[in-house]
């Protein structure tokens, strides 16, 4: 084998193998971000932060404000000095002028965590988490997700920027056999919800009419007319070349440093409505879990749309994955599920209602049981994306 066949065998190897990194990074990134709202909200609250870890795996090193950094070969000493002397007593307290906080920097490029002094309720620290009052635990549990959300909000502002243009749910056009019938949609009406869902954009108009609409019955579409509220039934979308056919246009705008923040609200509640439908849609049982991606699968959707956008130059669709997956993981981590940030935000809500807390050991339970169930499902999920990637 010469020189050129490596280096045209590495060059496809590279191709192949980017892409795919940077879907990984980016997950990182999204962790890392999450973990972050964790701890700026917690130092906030004078909550004691033991450690603020990026990535994951084994310490490539450690720093505490008023200590030298801890590289890899004096970390792997002390791990090995503690594993022989395991009985050791540890001391609790730092020297004078050092942070309370140990900032490390891992292996894996693939999330972080932010791990707080009595995160679990088994601490007497003043400064710890449980001993702090529930709005404040409640704002630490939620911020994480809300930088989730507040980044896919930010990729979306980047993405209207690249495509220059916004589409409206105002309709433009109408087809001829639309025009005529009547009590059906015109030209000027805005869309405001079909079958009773309220979208937002056409992101969430598209998915609710081409994939939640009956098809042999069509969709009750909403419109706002000359400022009345008027519900068009039963209308069914057909795109052909026929007469008969019943479809229509909507309006685009060019996209200023002035609309760009009313679009990109609009764009990223278009697209955590979709996150809903979608987790309501699977649980009626419309969608299977064989439809659903995890990590593996994520990062194979997110290398392929990758490599089309640099090869079309055309990022507007990568953008659009980014923020939705973003958004996704947001929303998904403030539902009230077991092990998730929503599970705690649950118990901390009810705490604030009753005015006292559900007893801890119920609660470590709980969440024990939904970390079993999440893992397992995660383990199910996996092993699809796996045996698609193996199918295609």
């Amino acid at each position: 084998m010469n020189l050129q066949t490596l280096s045209v065998s590495f060059s496809n190897i590279w191709d192949k193998a980017w892409p795919i990194l940077l879907a990984i990074l980016f997950f990182g990134v999204i962790i890392a971000l999450h973990e972050f709202g964790h701890f700026i909200t917690a130092k906030l609250f004078k909550v004691k932060v033991n450690e603020f870890a990026i990535g994951m795996g084994p310490a490539l090193f450690k720093k505490r404000p008023g200590q030298k950094i801890r590289f890899l070969p004096q970390i792997i000493k002390e791990n090995k000095a503690t594993k022989q002397n395991p009985d050791g007593e540890a001391s609790t307290s730092l020297p004078e002028g050092v942070g309370e906080t140990e900032y490390s920097l891992r292996l894996l490029p693939i999330g972080g965590y932010c791990a707080l002094e009595g995160e679990n309720g088994d601490s007497e620290d003043t400064s710890a988490f449980c001993s702090k009052k529930p709005w404040k635990r409640f704002i630490i549990l939620a911020a994480g997700a809300t930088l989730n959300i507040l980044l896919g909000l930010v990729l979306v502002c980047i993405m209207l920027f690249s495509e220059e243009t916004a589409l409206s749910n105002k309709i433009s056009y109408v087809s001829d056999a639309v025009s005529v019938a009547e009590d059906s949609l015109q030209v000027g009406d805005t869309i405001i919800a079909i079958d009773g869902t309220r979208v937002y954009s056409t992101r969430d108009l598209s998915y609710c009419l081409f994939y939640r609409a009956d098809s042999e019955k069509g969709a009750d579409i909403t419109v706002k007319r000359n400022g009345e509220k008027i519900t068009v039934e039963n209308f069914k979308y057909v795109d052909t070349d026929t007469s008969d056919a019943t479809y229509f246009a909507v309006s685009k705008h060019d996209v200023t440093l002035l609309n760009c923040g009313v679009f990109a609200v609009r764009e990223t509640a278009a697209m955590a409505k979709l996150v809903l439908l979608s987790l309501i849609d699977l649980f009626s049982g419309q969608f299977g879990l064989n439809d659903l991606s995890g990590p593996i699968g994520t990062v194979n959707i997110v290398a392929q749309t990758t490599t089309v956008a640099v090869a079309d130059k055309d990022y507007a669709s990568v953008l659009f994955l980014l923020a939705f997956i973003t958004i996704n993981i947001g929303l998904v981590n403030l539902m009230p599920l077991p092990a998730l940030d929503g599970g705690r935000l649950f118990f901390v809500l009810i705490e604030m209602i009753i005015r006292k807390p559900v007893p801890q050991k119920f609660e470590a339970i709980v969440h024990a049981v939904g970390m079993i169930l999440l893992l397992a499902l995660m383990a199910f999920i996996c092993f699809n994306d796996i045996k698609n990637l193996i199918v295609n």
